[in-house]
């Protein structure tokens, strides 16, 4: 798997503020994250950085899946409601 397929937009995030509201606007309430993306993402993607920040500040942490074991590969999962 290539840096870009780690954190492929589904839709596209251009990490100016307002993600969250274009979100909002097309119908998308809840976002789902996990860790992979954002260690990729926070180390080298500068508007995918911002849409995080935007959606961890101003979304609302609906649920956190932690795996069992800590030391395995398996990512955190982060579920987030937009409105």
């Amino acid at each position: 798997m290539t840096e870009v397929q780690k954190v492929q937009d589904l839709i596209e995030v251009l990490g100016d503020g307002q993600d969250r509201f274009r979100f909002l606007q097309q119908g998308i309430h809840y976002v789902i994250v996990s860790r992979w993306e954002d260690k990729v993402a926070l180390t080298h993607i500068d508007r995918v950085d911002n849409f995080y920040r935007e959606i961890t500040t101003q979304g609302a942490l609906v649920h956190e899946f932690i795996p069992r074991y800590p030391a395995s590969e398996s990512p955190w999962i982060k579920i987030y409601k937009l409105d």
